[in-house]
């Protein structure tokens, strides 16, 4: 069959009306951000990537942005190299920049203990991200139809996907690399177009495209749903498409609900510092069992920057632990240990931990002014004449104190049972195992953190309080500044 684009540069006619009008309500959305920018389009030369890029192409000029074409050969078959020339021609045709990638997914699937469906997944769009990052790009478009859509929507189902899974693929959404480090925008445009449509829009048009030979495997999941689960479905409604899509839209909505109001009671009830994240145990027990789990996940996904999800198995396990007073660690993904004890949970990484499991139990002296490391900890003492300077200090970082009060014989140690302190505030002192429940630090943390004392007891718990008796007061002349 001849491709009728070649040497044609510019389509001058639209593909299908449809399609562009589909493209043109995702496009209307983005039109601002997208205006000047480039637009990565994920390329296999099938009929729904070449109906994509074409009417892309056709409306590039109208939305002012430059197409990029993006082709990944995952490995699987030899033809694959044909299927690439295939598409330079259809880009070249078009005047079309097209950038080309090669993974090893067998050997990706055996090294990272994938299937070989998930495994071509995750190189592709590893691929997609690194195009859009080389090339400056923050846009992908992605040419699933609303058969993917509903091939995607039960693939979850038989996974035991959540909520969040049902609602399938967005027309707009975000995807984040945490290698690279970079956002990208998402756009499928076509989730409203079937695929008979694109295909046909293809043979009127005279457009050479290609079967991709994985679309036969059954091996893959995707495949047996679309040869065998869905026909099966079709027998039962007709309309199997709609259905889902309303599904999708109605799940959508409640989705949205339930995560909104997470997001609100997480921030009132977590805590987060440079290495570990603290829960509220006791408020987030009295909420709704069907938020709890949500605000966990929030948490894991918050602290470890990721958009990779806690599956049910870790979730119920933590989920446990909410009834119980017991001190408990579990083991979470991407190297976090997960703590609960009476009044807290806490993700910590665990290279965190390991520098914390072992405190030094040396005392040492801190000159006034002067420098000294204590374990893992840098402490630098400097004196202030004008109580002004040390206004815009952060108190969790240093310790802002009355000179006179504590003098120029400054220890720092470790905490020992039976020390007993007076928090900035209170006026009697309390133990420091108490003053630790108090501020929900666990019990593996207690004996790395540094107090400085002089001979009159305990001024400052190093990254928590200094004591009432120490504070700078309207009769200070000196203040003493100790920052970590």
């Amino acid at each position: 069959m001849k491709c009728s684009l070649i040497g044609d540069n510019m389509p001058n006619k639209p593909f299908s009306k449809k399609i562009v009008a589909a493209l043109d309500t995702v496009l209307c959305t983005m039109s601002q951000t997208a205006r000047n920018q480039s637009i990565i389009v994920a390329t296999s030369g099938g009929p729904d990537s070449t109906a994509l890029l074409y009417s892309l192409a056709y409306l590039r000029k109208k939305y002012d942005f430059e197409i990029i074409a993006a082709f990944f050969d995952h490995g699987l078959f030899n033809s694959e190299y044909e299927d690439a020339e295939l598409v330079k021609k259809i880009t070249d045709a078009l005047s079309i920049q097209l950038l080309t990638g090669f993974g090893d997914s067998r050997l990706f699937a055996k090294a990272h203990k994938l299937s070989p469906e998930e495994a071509c997944r995750q190189l592709r769009y590893q691929f997609l991200a690194q195009s859009a990052y080389q090339t400056g790009s923050k846009f992908i478009a992605l040419g699933h139809t609303e058969d993917d859509q509903t091939e995607t929507i039960l693939l979850n189902l038989i996974r035991g996907s959540g909520l969040n899974g049902l609602t399938g693929m967005k027309a707009l959404s975000t995807r984040y690399d945490s290698a690279l480090k970079t956002k990208n925008w998402l756009l499928r445009p076509l989730l409203n177009i079937k695929h008979s449509e694109t295909l046909e829009c293809c043979k009127e048009n005279t457009l050479l495209t290609i079967e991709d030979q994985s679309n036969t495997h059954l091996k893959f999941k995707r495949n047996r749903i679309r040869t065998q689960v869905i026909p099966q479905l079709q027998k039962l409604n007709p309309s199997i498409n709609q259905s889902f899509k309303k599904l999708a839209a109605s799940l959508q909505v409640d989705y949205e609900f339930i995560m909104n109001t997470s997001n609100k009671i997480y921030q009132e009830i977590t805590s987060e510092c440079d290495d570990n994240l603290t829960i509220d145990k006791p408020a987030l027990y009295t909420i709704d069992p069907a938020l709890q789990g949500r605000i966990l996940q929030i948490a894991f996904m918050k602290f470890t920057g990721s958009r990779t999800s806690l599956s049910f198995k870790h979730i119920q396990a933590m989920m446990e632990l909410l009834a119980t007073n017991e001190q408990s660690t579990l083991s979470l993904p991407r190297g976090i240990t997960f703590y609960s004890d009476r009044q807290s949970f806490q993700l910590y990484k665990e290279d965190t931990l390991a520098l914390q499991s072992s405190p030094t139990h040396a005392i040492f002296e801190l000159p006034i002014p002067g420098t000294v490391t204590y374990g893992q900890w840098t402490f630098n003492a400097s004196l202030h004449q004008a109580f002004e300077q040390t206004k815009n200090l952060d108190p969790l970082k240093c310790a802002i104190v009355d000179y006179d009060a504590v003098g120029s014989s400054v220890l720092i140690r470790h905490w020992s049972p039976g020390d007993t302190f007076q928090p900035l505030g209170m006026n009697r002192s309390k133990k420091i195992q108490d003053f630790f429940v108090d501020e929900k630090v666990p019990r593996y943390k207690k004996a790395t953190i540094p107090l400085l004392v002089n001979p009159r007891g305990i001024f400052w718990i190093a990254g928590h309080r200094i004591a009432e008796w120490a504070k700078i007061t309207t009769s200070t002349h000196t203040a003493l500044v100790i920052k970590t």
